[in-house]
């Protein structure tokens, strides 16, 4: 019954999640956070293909080098793997080795 209740409460965080980074990208459509957020709530539903959508839009807005351009490669990375898209997962990872 515990555990029932906090799978039950882990859902209703990841649909929030899921909403305020869509409202995110509405208000805030050129700060990349926005674009990591809806991502990563993307990722955490299993819509890899969407994920990787908006992650590649909004990695246009950071600057190179930065920790959050690696956020966006580490995401991307794990989007790629759960497709199974082996190029794309080689490419990412020697993104993140030269970050």
């Amino acid at each position: 019954e515990i555990r029932l209740s906090l799978v039950g409460s882990e859902m209703c965080i990841r649909d929030r999640f899921y909403s305020y980074s869509r409202l995110a990208i509405d208000f805030y459509p050129a700060q990349p956070f926005s674009y990591l957020s809806r991502g990563k709530a993307l990722q955490l539903q299993n819509k890899h293909q969407e994920a990787i959508d908006i992650l590649e839009i909004g990695i246009d807005f950071v600057i190179e080098g930065s920790v959050l351009e690696n956020k966006f490669y580490a995401i991307l990375l794990k989007a790629y793997t759960s497709m199974n898209n082996t190029s794309k997962v080689l490419e990412y990872k020697q993104k993140l080795k030269k970050i």
